[in-house]
C-alpha cells in the first residue's frame, strides 16, 4: 500500500546516500530503510500516535527507534 507522504523513486534516490553513509561498524541500517523513512513521514504528515502506525511500514517500534537514533544525533540534540 502507498500513501501520499511516501517518498517518490526520484526522492529516495537522491535521500538514500545520504542515509546510507558508511561507518566504521558497516551498515547502518537494514535494507527496508525506504519503508522505515516513509513511516517518519507518515507519522509527520499525519500526527497519528506511533503505536497506530499502519504495519505497512513494518513494526512501529522500529520506525520508532530509527528516528530516535536520527533524533540523538542530529545538531543540538545529543548529550
Amino acid at each position: 500500500m502507498s500513501y501520499a507522504s511516501d517518498l517518490t523513486d526520484t526522492q529516495w534516490a537522491l535521500l538514500e546516500p545520504v542515509f546510507n553513509v558508511p561507518t566504521k561498524r558497516g551498515p547502518k541500517h537494514a535494507p527496508d530503510l525506504r519503508r522505515v523513512v516513509d513511516g517518519m513521514l507518515y507519522i509527520s504528515h499525519t500526527g497519528c500516535q506511533w503505536r497506530f502506525l499502519p504495519e505497512s511500514f513494518g513494526p512501529w517500534t522500529r520506525v520508532w527507534s530509527q528516528f530516535a537514533a536520527g533524533r540523538a544525533t542530529a545538531p543540538g540534540h545529543g548529550p
